[in-house]
């Protein structure tokens, strides 16, 4: 009897698809004008964003699919189908001078109106529909699932969304959140800009740049060490996703720690697989991720605007959002304990760590409440976690962890 209860719960674990892989298929459509055509072919770009693994290239290190499947640690495989549409006019012609779309009469921003005019080409091209696309299970909108627009113009829009709906199979689904993505006019092509506003489009991921400290309402700070950030990734290569984010995909094992824990702590570098956590035992919502970095395939040498990315032990304060769980607060502790990410007064800010003080290993080894300002609780309250012994950054990073309360027990007398 119990032979045949332990194969009906796994029947019922691999039915339920708990290992199973979410396939998501959505539509990539090229835009082109009388006066701008692509250089690639239709396969071209279905092999930048479908290849399934050794995409290089542009200098590429990889494809769409190979980002998405690397960053969810392979729960996540995500493909397009490629369409190419072509207005009979110039660029020029959706630039007119009464600020309306020439096609739809309304406002023109070149993202929503633009949007709308690819939409109606598309359907006056595929008038029976495009079978096969992936809705987005959440609500409100519950509309395709990722629907890029490859444009020439160097303009990057999300979030995009059309009362006109589009024909999928037998029904008809919404359009929202839309990417218009320049990835390059000539035969050099980037995946860096489709996989941001695919993970916009498909996980509602934010941007995540300047939080204005302590200010909650303001989201998220990861500069240059997330997908989601500003100047993320060098050229033609995505960065990573940051440790925040990959927490709320619920991709990864989470390992909690505990300022009594004993022994050595060994940590992957740019692992997507586990992640360790310190939690406030006053607010589970609130705590400490930490992780390693080091310059590996999603992970660059410098970002796009040529700045050298740091390398080490990176400690993330995070603060969960039920009202929005894709977006929680949070920001990078520093290892010099100033919040350079933050100040919009360095000119480039120095979120990437080019003066060797962001991220810990190097020079600073040890870190804890007391002697980081950073490392403390919103309240103001220094946490028991007191992490030394942090070894150099490399592919795997140590680290001890202890309670620094005890450094500072008084001896009795």
């Amino acid at each position: 009897m119990r032979k045949n209860t332990f194969f009906i719960v796994l029947f019922l674990i691999f039915s339920l698809g708990i290992y199973a892989q979410e396939k998501i298929h959505g539509l990539a459509v090229i835009a082109e004008f009388d006066d701008f055509q692509y250089e690639a072919s239709d396969a071209a770009i279905d092999s930048l964003l479908n290849q399934k693994s050794g995409y290089n290239k542009s200098d590429n290190v990889g494809s769409l699919y190979e980002y998405f499947k690397d960053q969810t640690n392979g729960k996540y495989e995500v493909t397009h189908t490629i369409v190419r549409i072509r207005f009979n006019k110039n660029m020029s012609y959706f630039r007119n001078s009464t600020g309306k779309n020439p096609d739809t009469n309304k406002p023109w921003d070149w993202g929503q109106a633009f949007a709308d005019s690819v939409i109606l080409k598309v359907q006056e091209k595929y008038p029976d529909g495009i079978p096969g696309l992936t809705r987005y299970k959440g609500k409100p909108d519950n509309g395709i699932a990722s629907w890029l627009v490859l444009v020439p113009f160097g303009y990057s829009a999300y979030g995009v969304h059309s009362a006109i709906p589009f024909k999928s199979g037998n029904e008809y689904i919404p359009m929202n959140h839309i990417g218009l993505c320049d990835i390059g006019k000539g035969l050099d092509y980037m995946v860096r800009i489709m996989a941001h506003e695919s993970s916009h489009a498909i996980f509602r991921l934010p941007d995540v740049g300047y939080q204005k400290g302590d200010n909650l309402s303001i989201k998220g700070s990861a500069g240059s060490f997330c997908m989601m950030g500003w100047n993320a990734g060098s050229k033609n290569a995505p960065i990573d996703y940051c440790a925040p984010i990959l927490l709320t995909l619920k991709t990864a094992e989470v390992i909690d720690i505990s300022s009594d824990f004993k022994g050595e702590i060994s940590i992957k570098s740019n692992a997507r697989d586990t992640l360790y956590r310190y939690v406030n035992r006053r607010n589970p919502k609130e705590y400490f991720v930490i992780q390693a970095l080091n310059h590996s395939k999603w992970y660059p040498t410098h970002n796009v605007a040529g700045h050298p990315m740091d390398i080490g032990l990176a400690i993330w304060h995070v603060v969960e959002d039920d009202k929005a769980p894709m977006s929680p607060w949070f920001r990078l502790v520093q290892a010099d304990g100033i919040d350079l990410m933050n100040d919009t007064s360095t000119k480039p800010p120095v979120a990437t760590g080019n003066d060797n003080r962001v991220l810990f290993g190097k020079k600073v080894k040890s870190v804890n409440g007391r002697i980081n300002p950073m490392l403390s609780w919103l309240d103001g309250s220094i946490p028991s976690l007191n992490i030394t012994d942090i070894s150099a950054p490399g592919a795997i990073m140590n680290f001890k962890v202890g309670d620094y309360c005890l450094l500072y027990t008084s001896p009795s007398p």
